[in-house]
């Protein structure tokens, strides 16, 4: 259909455009969980593609966690498939000043920081995986 096709009678045009076929991977989310199927790679982009619209390229290993910094705020997806992560005071002490921006995302599986606490450190607590923008 997009070149057009003829019949005994007629000539029909194209619609134009083209094809691209894609093959999907496992699911991001299972249960509400995320997949372990799933690399911590394809995790990680795409919690910075939904944060923040950009495409994603490895950050600089200044942390663990870091993804990246937009609009000067850094990102942050701390987790590990084995245990609970916790964004706590410890946490906080970890981060090295070539992350530090005026606001701060920051993915985890809890948070023991008040609301008080987070307000006064612009952070934005997004608790994994229910803060998990779903497409």
């Amino acid at each position: 259909m997009i070149d057009g096709y003829r019949t005994d009678k007629d000539e029909v045009p194209g619609t134009g455009g083209s094809f691209s076929f894609y093959e999907l991977g496992a699911p991001l989310l299972l249960a509400g969980d995320l997949n372990p199927e799933v690399p911590l790679e394809r995790v990680r982009e795409y919690v910075w593609f939904t944060e923040t619209g950009q495409p994603f390229s490895n950050p600089p290993s200044a942390h663990p966690y870091f993804l990246g910094r937009h609009e000067d705020a850094s990102l942050f997806f701390v987790y590990e498939p084995d245990r609970a992560t916790v964004l706590d005071r410890d946490y906080l002490a970890s981060i090295p000043p070539e992350c530090a921006a005026s606001s701060y995302v920051i993915y985890a599986d809890t948070c023991l920081l008040s609301d008080e606490e987070l307000r006064s450190l612009n952070i934005t607590f997004k608790k994994i995986p229910r803060d998990i923008t779903r497409l």
